[in-house]
Formats: C-alpha cells, structure tokens, sequence
C-alpha cells in the first residue's frame, strides 16, 4: 500500500472518530438532568396512601411546587379545588417531557384530576390560575396502575 493511500485511509479514520465523538457529546447533552435531591417516600403498598394538602393563592410559575411521591406510586389522583369562575391549569412534572398535557379545567368547585407515575415523574405541580385565586390540591397516590383509555390512547398516537 503507498504512503499517499495509507495518509488518505488515515485521515478518514480520524475524521469518522472525530464524527462518532461529537455526535456522542451532542446525544448526551439531551439526557435530562437528575432530580438534586431525592424527594420519594419510602412506605410499603400495605401502608395507606399519603394524603397532602397544599392550600395556595396564585399561579405556582414553573417549575412549580415539589411533594414527595411514595416508591410504590404508580398514579395519583388530585382533588383540585378553586372558585370564582376563572380557568385553571394543573401540571405534573414537565408534562412536555413525559409526553403529556396540563390538565385544565374552570373554577367552580372541586375536580378529581388524575395521572401516571412513572420513573420520569418528576415530584412538582405548576398550577396556572388567576392572581388572588386561592386553590386547594390534596394528593391520593396509589400502586395502581393508571388506568387509561385504550380507544383514546390509540386516536392521540394515530394524531401525533
């Protein structure tokens, strides 16, 4: 083999390495971060469920407010209560991230919302509501699996 030819097969290799190393940089530095501090509650399925009640006035803002989530929790369940009549908007996690959207609803009274707990889930709840609006959200998690609709799981995939 000539020197010419090995030079060029050289190069190539390098360039190919040099290729592989900074895709590799780039697919890492889209690897959400770790949540700092681990904020699960270690209690087991024969337990009852925790149930917390935060009593707020105002929108959260993002990231939100965090709660603990059990290690057992496989969904949650949030009696959501406001008054007045204004929109609200209800987020668990980074609802983007999780391939999910903010629940919403009006102000008139009380309102079961319910999600997955998965891995992913991170432990906040961002609340968009009016100034002044005073809001209530109690917890009931559970190792059940949430329960989702097949019919409508399969029209949101087809729709994405």
């Amino acid at each position: 083999m000539s020197a010419r030819i090995l030079s060029n097969r050289l190069a190539l290799s390098g360039c190919v390495a040099l290729i592989a190393l900074l895709a590799s940089g780039c697919t890492a530095q889209v690897e959400p971060a770790p949540i700092a501090a681990d904020t699960s509650v270690e209690e087991s399925p024969a337990d009852p469920a925790p149930t917390e009640t935060l009593t707020v006035v105002g929108p959260t803002g993002f990231p939100g407010i965090g709660f603990p989530i059990p290690s057992y929790a496989r969904s949650l369940a949030i009696d959501f209560t406001c008054e007045g009549g204004e929109p609200f908007s209800v987020e668990l996690g980074d609802s983007m991230m999780l391939g999910q959207s903010p629940l919403t609803g009006v102000c008139e009274g009380s309102t079961t919302l319910a999600w997955p707990v998965t891995e992913r889930t991170q432990p906040t709840l961002s609340v968009t509501v009016a100034n002044g609006v005073e809001w209530s959200a109690a917890f009931a998690f559970s190792e059940d699996e949430f329960a989702a609709d097949d019919a409508l799981a399969a029209e949101c995939e087809q729709f994405s």
